[in-house]
């Protein structure tokens, strides 16, 4: 039987193959093996580097920490003994300062006593032995008693009312040009308001009102105020002259805010009468108190009064000018300024409304008396 070469080698090969596969898969599992070990030994390599490096850091933070209480332990008298020096300094500063603040507080009395002095010498000799004496200046118009006496004035409401007192004097001097620049004359009988900047400063605004009517010459009883009886405090004695009236009393409000504030005034009117006309003048100084702190106003009142042509009656020109001042910068304090100013213009309204009310009872009083006289020439 022959021999068929071909046939053996054919049957060999599927075996060949699987070996080899067999080989290739073996040394990719050896490969991965290997790439596997390689990282781990890599990682390995890492946490133990890291480790160390805590270590050190772990060793040198300790050194460090001993070193510094050591440190702390060998230097607490150094320590202490610049903390005493810097208190010796800073305490050595603060008196340098305190007598620097002493010697010019002296400074200043010595000069208030020097301007103390010469505004005593500016003061009359009547009014300074008043001040000095334990008698009582105010009085109560119509609410003194015997069991009430009222109390005196101090020396600073003396030295205001004769401060308001010398403006008068300039009131009256500038009079005609008031009532000359207001207009006045051309005006019907009435009532005018309106809102002025000030001359001196036209952020400042001033409250100016317009008052003419015709009424009996007797009219200086309007400037005793007597509707004003809220604390009500004449003064006498302090000028010799009964041209001139000084008050002193309250004003009270409420607001919406069922807060309360009231303006203590004081009030100087005087009295000029001439050939052919009276003039009347005055000031009221406002402080508010209470919800109003802080606010202040200066009231300047011109009334020129003079005899129509029939001489039966006169004729009178009012103006008055209200200045009104926030000093203060406190929350809410809109609304309260808003009812500071509303409680001026009230006050003048409640002075006009007096003075109508004046003016009605005496042309009544006046008629009554014409009346009787001429039924009792009648009569005769």
């Amino acid at each position: 039987m022959p021999f068929d070469l071909s046939s053996e080698l054919f049957d060999d090969v599927p075996d060949f193959d699987l070996r080899r596969e067999r080989l290739s898969f073996r040394d990719s599992d050896a490969e991965r093996h290997r790439k596997v070990t390689l990282q781990r030994r890599k990682q390995r390599l890492r946490v133990k580097n890291e480790r160390e490096e805590l270590k050190r850091e772990v060793q040198e933070l300790t050194q460090q920490l001993k070193k510094l209480k050591l440190d702390k332990m060998k230097t607490p008298l150094r320590s202490t003994h610049s903390f005493w020096r810097n208190q010796a300094a800073w305490q050595r500063q603060q008196r340098t300062r305190m007598e620097a603040q002493q010697q010019l507080l002296a400074r200043v009395a010595q000069v208030q006593e020097s301007y103390i002095e010469h505004l005593q010498t500016l003061i009359p000799d009547h009014v300074a032995a008043l001040l000095h004496s334990n008698t009582n200046i105010f009085h109560h118009l119509g609410g003194a008693t015997r069991h009430n006496p009222p109390r005196s004035i101090v020396s600073a409401d003396a030295t205001l009312c004769m401060a308001l007192i010398r403006e008068t004097d300039a009131c009256y001097a500038r009079v005609d040009d008031i009532i000359r620049d207001c207009g006045i004359a051309a005006l019907p009988d009435g009532v005018s308001n309106s809102v002025l900047p000030c001359k001196w400063d036209e952020k400042v605004k001033c409250y100016q009102h317009l008052d003419k009517f015709t009424t009996e010459k007797a009219v200086w009883k309007l400037s005793k105020l007597r509707h004003r009886q809220q604390d009500r405090e004449a003064v006498e004695g302090l000028v010799d002259s009964k041209d001139i009236t000084i008050l002193r009393f309250r004003l009270v409000r409420k607001l919406p805010t069922a807060e309360k504030g009231s303006l203590l005034q004081r009030y100087v009117g005087r009295r000029y009468v001439e050939g052919d006309r009276a003039v009347y003048t005055w000031k009221i100084c406002s402080e508010g108190e209470g919800i109003f702190s802080g606010m202040h106003c200066d009231e300047t009142g011109w009334c020129i009064l003079r005899a129509s042509a029939d001489g039966l009656s006169s004729t009178a020109e009012i103006c008055t000018r209200q200045i009104p001042v926030v000093l203060s910068k406190r929350k809410a304090q809109g609304l309260a300024a808003s009812e500071f100013g509303q409680l001026l213009q009230d006050a003048v309204g409640d002075d006009e409304c007096e003075r109508a009310s004046v003016v009605q009872r005496a042309l009544l009083k006046a008629v009554m008396v014409a009346s009787s006289e001429s039924t009792g020439s009648n009569t005769w």
